[in-house]
């Protein structure tokens, strides 16, 4: 099988910011805990409307 390359053109990188990231991962940790709140919510409430 052949393969192909595929030619991308980029932005240059910067040096990364550690305090830009700290907050990309505290931004995506708080993202992740409210979707999963919000599903076992989702899920209690599920399960309460069965019960009655």
């Amino acid at each position: 099988m052949a393969t192909r390359r595929i030619k991308v053109k980029g932005i240059r990188k910067s040096e990364i910011d550690t305090e830009q990231l700290a907050l990309v991962y505290w931004l995506q940790a708080k993202r992740m805990l409210r979707e999963r709140r919000e599903a076992e919510a989702k899920a209690k409430a599920k399960r309460k409307g069965r019960t009655k």
